[in-house]
Parts: C-alpha cells; sequence; structure tokens
C-alpha cells in the first residue's frame, strides 16, 4: 500500500510540474498560430532547437555497502586508492541536452569500471583472478523554466545563453544498471592434474523516478549552474539524490559555440532487492570535461 501511495504521488509530480506551464503554452500557440491561407515554413521548427553536447571524465569516489545474499560488506574507496591498488579505473558521461523555447530534453549517460587482479600464491594451491565490476547510469529528464532575471540587456543571438539568473523544474527517471564479472583459475601443485578455471558473472538493473530543480547563472564567459533531484519513493530503490555544482567557461572552436567546465558531482543511492541484493552509496567527485552547442 505504501509503495503504492508513492508511485502515485511521484506520478502526480510529473503531472504537475507539466501543468504549471499549460495556460501559458497555449497563449504563446495562439499568439502565433497563422492565419488563414498563410504558409509555414517547417524548417522553422528545426530551427527553434539549442542543443549541446558535452563528454566528460569523472574522476569518482566509492563509499557505502553492497551485499548479496543477505550478506554486505563496506566499500570505503578513495580515487588514491584505487588509483594505486587496481588494474584500470574509468569514469566517462556525456551529456546531451536539446532546448525549445522554456523546456529542455536532458539525457546524461554515464559509464564507471574498476578492474582489480589479485594473486594467492600461498600454500600448494596458486589462485589467481580478475575482477571487472561495471556501473551505469543513465539520465532522462525534462526541464521547465520557471522564473528568471536578466542581468542588464539580455542576449538574444541564438546559441549564447541569457544573462541572468534561471531557475528550473525538473522530473523524470534514472535507470541504473550493475555488472560483475569475476574469473577465476587454480592451479593445483604438480603437474598431473590440470588448472581449474572458472567465471562468474552477475547483473543487477532498476529504474527510479526523479523530481528536483536547477539554478542557472549565466554571466558573460561564465555560467555557473547547480542541479539536485530526489527519487525513488520505493518505486524500486527506497531513495536516490543526485547533486551536480558546475561552472563552465564559454568560447568560440572553430566557429562554434563551445564551452569547457569543471563540476563536482554527487550520486547516492539506497536499493535493496527482493533478491536479497543490496546497494546503498554514494559515487561522488570532481568532474572535467568540454562540450559544443549549435
Amino acid at each position: 500500500m505504501r509503495r503504492s501511495r508513492l508511485r502515485t504521488l511521484s506520478l502526480l509530480a510529473l503531472v504537475a510540474l507539466c501543468a504549471t506551464s499549460a495556460r501559458s503554452e497555449d497563449a504563446a500557440a495562439t499568439a502565433t498560430t497563422p492565419t488563414s491561407g498563410t504558409s509555414t515554413d517547417d524548417s522553422s521548427v528545426f530551427s527553434n532547437w539549442e542543443f549541446s553536447v558535452a563528454p566528460y571524465l569523472w574522476l569518482f569516489f566509492v563509499d557505502g555497502d553492497v551485499g548479496a545474499g543477505h550478506k554486505q560488506t563496506g566499500i570505503h574507496k578513495n580515487l588514491f586508492d584505487l588509483f594505486q591498488n587496481n588494474d584500470s579505473v574509468l569514469g566517462i558521461e556525456v551529456n546531451m541536452q536539446a532546448k525549445n523555447g522554456p523546456w529542455t530534453v536532458l539525457v546524461d549517460p554515464t559509464w564507471l569500471r574498476v578492474q582489480d587482479s589479485f594473486d594467492l600464491g600461498a600454500g600448494p594451491l596458486k589462485v589467481k583472478g580478475d575482477i571487472t565490476a561495471g556501473l551505469y547510469l543513465i539520465d532522462a529528464m525534462v526541464l521547465r523554466e520557471l522564473w528568471h532575471k536578466d542581468f542588464g540587456a539580455p542576449v538574444v543571438e541564438k546559441g549564447m545563453p541569457r544573462q541572468g539568473l534561471t531557475l528550473d523544474a525538473l522530473g523524470g527517471m534514472r535507470a541504473t544498471i550493475l555488472s560483475g564479472d569475476l574469473d577465476l583459475k587454480v592451479k593445483p601443485p604438480g603437474e598431473l592434474v590440470d588448472d581449474v578455471k572458472h567465471q562468474w558473472d552477475s547483473t543487477q538493473n532498476w529504474v527510479d523516478p526523479v523530481i528536483g530543480a536547477r539554478a542557472t547563472v549565466d554571466y558573460g564567459r561564465f555560467s555557473f549552474i547547480a542541479r539536485g533531484d530526489v527519487g525513488g519513493f520505493t518505486v524500486a530503490s527506497d531513495i536516490t539524490s543526485e547533486m551536480w555544482a558546475t561552472a563552465l567557461y564559454k568560447f568560440k572552436l572553430f566557429g562554434l559555440d563551445a564551452f569547457s567546465g569543471v563540476a563536482f558531482r554527487a550520486i547516492y543511492d539506497d536499493y535493496d532487492g527482493d533478491n536479497g541484493f543490496l546497494y546503498k552509496t554514494w559515487v561522488y567527485g570532481p568532474v572535467i570535461g568540454m562540450g559544443v552547442r549549435f
């Protein structure tokens, strides 16, 4: 009953987000509707859109608890431990946005990967193994501008953000896919018995609804963005939350509006599956990257 009520409340919140702008959108559509006998240019539909694509590198930290079969272990790794003790650490994401008037569609897929090798040579048995863990996150959100305050004269050129403070409401979903692989090789003593090899793999995945807000300050060549959301509501996770703090510098690159940026990103997830799988962790750290707007 509790899960059903929270699912209903989360859906109502997303509907309310769209409903807040229905009246203003209808009025705008009425004002721009062509009169009878007036032709329209289909290309103008696409000219109203602005797109941005920005690949980023995430230097992440992990802190929390992971378990399976009702047994759990703590994970407390910082970036320096990961580089010293693992063969490879990698976090890549691509932030993609499409903006049309007050509406913005945001899709942000992220791939995190950690690989470790171990060698247990003590005793008569020699055991070697390779562990690979992958975490895939996909944010898909719709944002609606609620309020804007210009700083001086507004900038109206296509592709350049307005100078001022903008507040957006957001709603959407976050998909999480967690995969792990273990390759194990056991070498018995002597030469008469062949090596024993075995491989295990496991994948867990879930999808959570999220709601939140974004604040953007544009001033000259600089932009400062803060974004946060909360979700889960026991639909899948008990709770999930994400926080962004970003600083961007805008410039021209081969005739395009480009930008480079640094950010801090943190994601918390409290997921307890029916099969005994537990994932209750913070993943956080600095982000660096560059993108283009067109």
